[in-house]
């Protein structure tokens, strides 16, 4: 039903009332023309009885006169007799009969005699010519017997017309037509008022949910004007109350319940948003510490000359170390996808590089625990393709990671096919392709009623493999959200103690060869690049130095940028921009186009499009991987002979800077304490509160390297929220005591 039709109150044909009215005004109409027709019939059978009666009076004086013609039998007095009836008005035909024949005939001629003693009524008037068999016919026939002294006579029979009859019926069946429409016009009148005024408790009701239907108001109430009080529309009225002051309560009630929901919506958007700028915040704070942990140990561990027992327990600590970034990126990641912040994305990319790169970065662990990692490509598989190359590694590093972790003897084997179900025979570029990606172990396998829970959040197969192995319970689960965002399924196919097969699906479309795509040596590792590194903290400075240098060398010569994108003064963003055009002020670039790689703890996806945007080559998270740092230097190298640049071929030897990391740590850190703490008296001075915090953040990272749990450490943490917080008393309070901590930590050494 429109509802503007409800407004209006008009409802055209569906309308009750006009039905009504219909209803009373059809019940009207036939009553009136029953009524019509019954009275002009009974007024037409009374005229004509009228008339018949008077008729026979005439007819039966007739008989009189004509009884002495018939007793003595004078046809010819008979027949003047008989002529007299002509003066009768509307005479048609006279006819007298005997007890055989006809006597005598007046009008029309008579057609036949017939023996009156023998022939009925019907066959008397059937004598007569063209007479009326019905009232309606413009005629009637009277006989009349003939008394003699000694009885029956004859019989005189005449017919009369009966044309008055009518023109008078039909002056009064126009009078009767016109009195009836009179009546009926009027009756209808009167019973449509009457019915209006009937019906308009209905018509209020009507207009009443119409206004609560336009303004959804449900306080409105239909008003007692017009309501008898004990009618039906009156309980309707009284029922129609009650609905609405229910619906106006549950409003009500559920208007509070939806403020008490809107506060904690927002409330709970607020601890949200909260958590994610805490993570987002401690995303950089715990795993620039721990990069730092993780690569002096990994350096530490190369030293020769360590004693057995001293390489089992830094090789236990880096085992813990990687441990804690593994839980701390897994947390990061959960809370990201809870809050919404992961992007997939669709670059053009390799995929034997992407899987490639998974085997290499965990072929030591394997080596490790003895284990044969292998990996298999299907020749089918197309190699360029678009997709996330980003979360695709991830998948595939955390099945890898798990199926390692839980395989204690035999093999992992990495297996990237078509999938059956893909539907192009020889897909070309720009048409969809379907990968699998299998990880296969020969592990302790699942059980079956855990299957189904594996991806759950905080879920693994039991509390032993919890006690055994460790782990969050997140990574499977981190694994099934990225593969679903990137359209995919993921499942697992498992039996305890036979190993289990992880795979998943995902649809990717194929891509052509890029065009810049060269043919150079795949032995990258004999050239040597010349590494520019910039840090916003000075260990981490040395320490990607130290692993660069490690991989490929230097020389006199910059080949490769590595630059930490969250620094003081200019961030690596705005630095490659600057790079890229070639010019800053007074300075000019030779090389605009020189590779550069971004490197920050917080590798998300809104950093990675902020750098690609700004022209950098790559992203990597810290700790800086030796196995995808090794990759990125050989993508350089690749480029720079593309080029046509000379690359040196000798490495140099990093022996001797291994030996003695950690007094130069020491060294570096005691001479550039001074400058941050004039930095600190100088960003007071001016009240620069986000430069006080990033001084404070370098202080404290740099610290973290040296003295994981000294005193300078904490302090600087504690002052570096005084100063995000503002609290300038408090800072200030605060700035002897780190004054104190600073000579103390580089006394002790």
């Amino acid at each position: 039903m429109p509802l503007d039709a409800l407004r209006q109150g008009d409802l055209g044909p569906y309308s009750v009332i006009h039905r009504i009215e219909r209803v009373v005004f059809g019940t009207l109409l036939l009553a009136l023309t029953l009524a019509f027709f019954v009275v002009l019939w009974s007024e037409l059978a009374g005229r004509r009885q009228a008339f018949e009666t008077q008729s026979r009076v005439w007819l039966a004086g007739l008989a009189v006169q004509l009884e002495p013609s018939m007793q003595f039998m004078d046809a010819l007095a008979a027949a003047e007799f008989a002529s007299q009836a002509r003066r009768y008005p509307h005479f048609q035909a006279i006819t007298v009969f005997t007890s055989g024949s006809v006597f005598s005939a007046g009008g029309e001629p008579v057609v036949r005699f017939q023996d009156l003693g023998q022939m009925p009524i019907r066959s008397i008037e059937e004598a007569l010519p063209t007479r009326g068999k019905h009232p309606l016919e413009p005629s009637i026939v009277i006989r009349q017997p003939i008394q003699g002294p000694t009885g029956d006579l004859g019989q005189v029979v005449v017919r009369l017309g009966t044309e008055h009859l009518w023109s008078d019926f039909f002056k009064f069946a126009g009078l009767l037509g016109f009195a009836t429409a009179i009546a009926g016009v009027s009756a209808g009148f009167i019973m449509r008022k009457m019915l209006r005024k009937l019906m308009q408790p209905l018509l209020v009701m009507q207009q009443t949910m119409a206004e609560v239907a336009t303004s959804s108001d449900y306080s409105r109430r239909v008003q007692a004007n017009g309501l008898n009080g004990r009618d039906e529309f009156a309980h309707l009225a009284q029922g129609l109350n009650a609905m609405l002051a229910q619906v106006e309560a549950r409003d009500a009630l559920l208007a509070q319940s939806n403020q008490t929901m809107l506060a904690l919506k927002n409330a709970a958007e607020r601890a949200a948003e909260s958590k994610t700028q805490f993570l987002s915040t401690m995303s950089h704070e715990l795993r620039t510490p721990l990069a730092g942990v993780i690569g002096l140990l990994k350096l530490v561990l190369r030293d020769s000359t360590l004693s057995k027992p001293d390489q089992e327990r830094l090789q236990r600590a880096r085992t813990n170390a990687e441990t804690l970034m593994t839980m701390v990126n897994e947390l990061l990641d959960m809370a990201k996808i809870e809050a919404g912040k992961i992007t997939i994305e669709h670059i053009e990319f390799s995929v034997f590089a992407v899987v490639d790169d998974a085997v290499a970065l965990l072929a030591e662990f394997a080596e490790e625990k003895l284990l044969d990692l292998r990996l298999e490509i299907d020749s089918a598989v197309p190699q360029w393709l678009r997709g996330d190359p980003v979360r695709i590694r991830q998948v595939l590093i955390n099945l890898i990671g798990n199926a390692l972790k839980f395989t204690s003897t035999g093999s992992v084997q990495v297996v990237v096919t078509r999938a059956p179900m893909s539907d192009a025979v020889d897909p070309q570029p720009g048409e969809l392709v379907r990968l699998r990606f299998a990880v296969i172990d020969t592990g302790i396998g699942i059980e079956a009623k855990a299957l189904d829970r594996l991806f759950d959040r905080f879920e693994q197969a039991d509390s032993s493999t919890t006690r055994r192995f460790g782990g969050t319970g997140l990574g499977l689960a981190i694994c099934k959200e990225l593969v679903e965002m990137m359209d995919g399924q993921i499942g697992v196919d498992s039996r305890l103690g036979h190993g289990s097969t992880f795979h998943f699906e995902l649809p990717l479309l194929m891509c052509q060869d890029p065009a810049h795509e060269v043919g150079v040596s795949r032995d990258a590792s004999k050239y040597s690049l010349e590494v520019l590194v910039a840090e916003d903290i000075d260990t981490n400075q040395l320490l990607v130095g130290e692993q660069a240098l490690h991989q490929l060398a230097s020389g006199n010569r910059f080949d490769v940028v590595i630059m930490d994108i969250r620094m003081p003064h200019m961030d690596g963003i705005a630095a490659t921009r600057h790079l890229r055009s070639g010019r800053w002020g007074e300075l000019s670039f030779p090389e605009p186009n020189l590779p550069v790689i971004g490197a920050s703890a917080n590798d998300s996806g809104s950093d990675r499009r902020a750098c690609l945007a700004a022209g950098m080559n790559d992203l990597m998270g810290k700790p800086l991987e030796e196995g995808l740092l090794r990759r990125a230097l050989h993508s350089v190298v690749e480029q720079r002979l593309a080029e046509g640049v000379t690359l040196r071929d000798k490495l140099l030897t990093t022996a001797n800077l291994v030996d003695d990391l950690r007094p130069r740590l020491l060294e570096m850190f005691g001479t550039a304490a001074p400058e941050r703490l004039q930095q600190i008296e100088a960003a007071l001075r001016v009240d620069d509160w986000d430069a006080a915090a990033m001084v404070m953040h370098s202080i404290k990272g740099s610290a973290a390297y040296l003295w994981p749990d000294g005193a300078l450490t904490r302090q600087a943490a504690e002052m570096e929220e005084l100063a995000e917080q503002r609290r300038s008393d408090d800072f200030r309070a605060a700035l002897p005591k780190l004054r104190a901590a600073l000579d103390q930590s580089l006394r002790q050494g």
